[in-house]
């Protein structure tokens, strides 16, 4: 366990040396960010025909949820998975002294880190300028923290289904598509109607981006916050043990084929 932390460690450290070569990487968010949030803000404008009541809500959910939406390209995980298994690449990790989710877990976090860098001035803002109180603060770090490996985890799992199907670009277009409603990133799922809402808390996606964001900027009850938060951490189990079992099942036939 000791000597995996140490891996994982050197192998965020590396990444961040990587990443900060090309900052401007990361501030161009800053710029995807405003259009991204002001569009969906007018798109609301118009809908309600200028008479939006809790306009204030509305700039720090969009500006919230954008600000997750961009924090990391969670596709790309699966996509580059595909990649790996198309072209052969994966035969490589077999051979080498770590699991072959620790370098795209050390990329992921090394990312985050540097992402802070925009996200934390971005949620001060909110937080002041929507008056969140200390509850709503902690329980949305909590819930964003779950809510990053849920979604991690979501895409790495869909990344190995690649090892029994090669390509997975179909998949990757109907669960993104999937993700965009559910998730709460295009429509808050408050407004969504109930049976959209139901069907939402039956899947992952929600937990990364809606659930957070109202938990900042609503007052919701500690047992509904505990009540996500176990589901939250129940996906990510689940998501664990399916992306290991898949992945010694296909090794062990890939090992079988080399051999």
């Amino acid at each position: 366990m000791k000597a995996s932390m140490a891996k994982t460690l050197f192998i965020i450290k590396t990444y961040k040396k990587t990443f900060l070569r090309y900052p401007s990487n990361v501030f161009f968010k800053l710029v995807e960010l405003p259009f991204q949030m002001f569009i969906y803000i007018f798109l609301w404008h118009y809908i309600f025909g200028g008479n939006l009541n809790n306009f204030s809500y509305m700039i720090c959910y969009y500006l919230m949820t954008g600000l997750l939406s961009l924090s990391y390209p969670f596709i790309h995980i699966a996509g580059n998975i595909e990649k790996d298994i198309f072209e052969g690449v994966i035969a490589n990790h077999l051979v080498r002294p770590f699991n072959y989710i620790q370098p795209i877990l050390g990329k992921f976090l090394a990312w985050i880190s540097l992402y802070s860098i925009i996200f934390v001035p971005s949620l001060l803002f909110v937080i002041v300028y929507y008056s969140s109180t200390a509850t709503q603060i902690i329980c949305f770090i909590i819930q964003c923290i779950v809510g990053l490996f849920v979604e991690f985890m979501t895409w790495y799992t869909i990344g190995l289904l690649a090892l029994y199907t090669s390509k997975i670009r179909g998949i990757l277009r109907i669960v993104a598509a999937i993700r965009v409603i559910l998730s709460g990133s295009l429509i808050p799922l408050a407004y969504m109607p109930h049976s959209i809402h139901l069907i939402a808390d039956f899947l992952p996606f929600k937990y990364y981006i809606f659930s957070p964001v109202n938990t900042l900027l609503t007052t919701i009850s500690i047992q509904s916050f505990l009540i996500e938060l176990v589901c939250g951490m129940l996906w990510i189990i689940f998501f664990i043990i399916a992306s290991s079992v898949m992945w010694k099942n296909a090794v062990s036939r890939l090992e079988a084929n080399i051999s």
